[in-house]
């Protein structure tokens, strides 16, 4: 069981963080009346609370469709998705409470950045709850503390005017300042460079370590093994390996079966071995 750290509710209250999401037997099409193939075939998949997956694969294999089924924003031709039990499309489910629950980032989200300062910015969301401004300032500050961002240097500046990667944690901060108990992010590094990479990267895993919820989607097979403990590949619509990373360190010709390249940790690490200049009991150590 994960508790806040930063208080979800801002009184006295320390709920739950972190979201239970089961799929069961999920077909998807776009276009339910004609005879095209389901773009994903029978996909069983849960992500459990205070979990960090990473959903990989080609161009084309239904990541994206993957994940907006998991949003809400698609309804699947068949099959269930539960959220924390409950029928995501189920009669009595308040959907858009549902949606609340789940923060997406798109890739490049600073590009839907159009307020005249960060603070604005941010406030947006929470606004559309109805919120008192003390509460929407307290958001505010939380959501730009857990992006590093300083609350009094940056509020009043303008986000046009920030570097690719202050503009992503702004971004960022919008999300998480809706309080979501889960975080889905479609290439979250995209064109960063190392620095911006690297505090996005901090980010994440400091946002997990507190028990949020995290599926990361993405190419970057570097960035997938520094951050999460469990791999989904997904290959023409189905679900071709879903287990702990440490499975494809002993088997990466599964990864370039599935037409992804091999995290370079693990080119080094069969360099090492080809060598021998590596013992097995120590490549564990290179890995975490």
């Amino acid at each position: 069981m994960y508790k806040i750290c930063w208080n979800r509710s801002f009184n006295t209250y320390e709920g739950e963080y972190g979201l239970n999401i089961e799929l069961k037997h999920i077909y998807f099409k776009y276009d339910s009346l004609s005879r095209q193939d389901y773009v994903l075939k029978d996909i069983n998949l849960a992500l459990h609370k205070g979990e960090f997956v990473a959903l990989v694969g080609p161009s084309g294999s239904g990541k994206t469709t993957l994940m907006q089924l998991f949003t809400g924003l698609l309804k699947p031709e068949k099959g269930e998705i539960l959220i924390n039990g409950m029928n995501l499309w189920g009669q009595k489910t308040d959907l858009n409470k549902i949606r609340r629950e789940i923060g997406l980032v798109f890739q490049f989200p600073e590009s839907q950045l159009f307020e005249e300062t960060i603070f604005q910015d941010i406030a947006f969301g929470p606004k559309q709850l109805g919120l008192a401004p003390e509460d929407i300032e307290k958001r505010i500050r939380r959501a730009m503390q857990a992006v590093q961002l300083d609350f009094d240097e940056f509020k009043n500046r303008n986000p046009l005017n920030l570097s690719s990667g202050e503009k992503r944690r702004v971004a960022l901060a919008g999300v998480l300042a809706m309080q979501p108990r889960m975080l889905i992010l479609d290439e979250p590094t995209a064109g960063l460079d190392y620095a911006g990479t690297q505090a996005i990267v901090k980010i994440l895993k400091s946002l997990n370590q507190q028990g949020i919820t995290i599926l990361l989607i993405s190419h970057n097979m570097d960035l997938v093994w520094n951050l999460a403990g469990r791999i989904v590949i997904l290959h023409q619509g189905s679900i071709y390996f879903d287990d702990a990373k440490i499975k494809l360190q002993k088997s990466p010709q599964i990864l370039l079966n599935a037409g992804l390249d091999i995290p370079r940790i693990l080119k080094v690490i069969q360099l090492l071995k080809s060598k021998k200049l590596i013992q097995k009991e120590k490549i564990s150590d290179l890995t975490e």
